[in-house]
């Protein structure tokens, strides 16, 4: 068979190959690494390019993989429910009030901060309660406003309390460390705390004076003191700026925006849904681009019609110019990093209407506000730190949010039909 050869044009190599190194070797736990590096050696991007095209460029160039491959899990993978904690007819100690933050400890024992009980819970891997972490209050160990946990290296877990400015840390057991200070941003809520493989926390900033604010990760170790600002682009919405929220996040009327998120090892990952494509912007000042192919969806004529009636009513009510909803999905909506930097897509799919509840409809009317009534399927491509497509995953409730995933094994957060949220965990069987 006759060798694609590769392709250089305006500082961007492509080749399509099997395997890439997408992390430095010493920055992620990716089994496809064959060739380790030590700390000092040279970035693998510069390796990479210096192996494929003779002086083509700096580590300043990108590099473009493409994710088109067969799936590995197979054509119909599919999740498997194998522990459910939580629901709207469980016993006290299961349920939850608002869960801020899930982690999952080596031997499967189960951390989730809760932000109405104001303390973290923790289950056994079988979801059987072993004890709560912390309570409401100022003192050593305790929350006044906890807003996210995250799983160190060496197993301990950090507790974020932005009304305090304050991270604790417990060990794995549930015992109080001790903490230390950090200057206390504005933003509240889930998805505020991160970590990274070299043991640094993340903290979710917004900066700037009103309309025109940017959010930003703030490094922090663990004395505390800040080591770095890594910002998030701007959003850049072209299109409708109304749609239907979901637990992973607002889903809007299929506009054009730039999403980033952070993966394992303090890297931000770009992408832009006016194609398939990802950047991850590596702190070497390489960038390693991840393509796929995707084929457009059309929107369907009554679906159409709803969103732009929503959009016509938001911007009605807040003075803006109502935008026209667009006659075709964009690829992608939403993106999530896993715990070992895999990249889960969120896809557009096929919507049904689903009609309201009694209660939605009441609450609805209160404010004068039309109906969200169509929802689409919530389902993921997920690719491998080395670019490998690895399957399609669709969960059973779109009310779904997935916060863990190792391996075949994957921790959500689902919310009920009376707002009652659950953790599950599904296993990942090829198909």
């Amino acid at each position: 068979m006759r060798r694609r050869p590769n392709r250089v044009s305006h500082g961007i190599i492509q080749r399509d190959i099997k395997s890439l190194f997408l992390f430095r070797a010493d920055e992620m736990d990716v089994e496809s690494v064959n060739y380790p590096l030590r700390r000092g050696s040279p970035p693998v991007c510069s390796l990479l390019f210096l192996a494929l095209w003779a002086g083509a460029g700096s580590a300043q160039d990108t590099l473009v993989v493409r994710a088109d491959n067969p799936p590995v899990w197979g054509g119909a993978p599919a999740v498997v429910e194998e522990i459910r904690i939580g629901g709207a007819e469980a016993e006290e100690a299961y349920n939850f009030g608002r869960i801020l933050g899930v982690v999952v400890q080596d031997d499967g024992v189960i951390w989730a901060a809760d932000g109405i009980a104001m303390k973290i819970r923790r289950f056994t891997a079988e979801g059987v309660p072993v004890g709560d972490v912390g309570r409401r209050g100022e003192g050593p160990g305790e929350f006044e406003r906890l807003s996210g946990i995250a799983r160190l290296p060496d197993g301990r877990v950090a507790a974020w309390d932005p009304a305090l400015g304050r991270m604790s840390l417990f060990s794995s057991a549930g015992k109080y460390l001790g903490g230390f200070r950090v200057a206390a941003p504005v933003i509240s809520g889930p998805e505020t705390l991160r970590s990274d493989k070299a043991g640094f926390l993340y903290v979710r900033d917004a900066i700037g004076a009103f309309g025109q604010i940017r959010e930003a990760w703030i490094r922090v170790a663990l004395d505390g003191q800040v080591q770095d600002t890594i910002w998030s682009p701007p959003m850049e919405i072209e299109g409708p700026q109304t749609g239907q929220n979901y637990p992973i996040g607002k889903m809007y009327a299929f506009s054009q925006r730039t999403m980033s998120e952070l993966d394992p090892a303090g890297n931000l990952i770009v992408g832009r849904n006016d194609t398939y494509a990802f950047d991850r912007l590596r702190g070497d000042g390489c960038t390693v681009r991840v393509e796929r192919s995707w084929e457009p969806l059309p929107v369907g004529r009554k679906e159409r019609r709803a969103f732009q009636r929503l959009e016509d009513h938001y911007a009605l009510r807040n003075g803006r110019t109502a935008r026209k909803v667009p006659s075709q999905k964009p690829p992608f909506w939403r993106l999530w990093i896993d715990q070992t930097g895999r990249l889960w897509v969120a896809r557009h799919g096929v919507a049904s209407r689903i009609p309201e509840t009694p209660t939605e409809q009441d609450r609805r009317d209160r404010f004068g506000n039309p109906p969200r009534e169509w929802w689409e399927p919530l389902v993921f491509d997920v690719i491998d730190p080395t670019g490998h497509f690895l399957g399609t995953i669709q969960f059973p409730n779109h009310l779904t949010k997935p916060v863990v995933a190792k391996g075949f094994s994957v921790w959500v957060i689902e919310e009920g039909q009376f707002g009652e949220e659950s953790i599950l965990r599904y296993r990942i069987e090829a198909g």
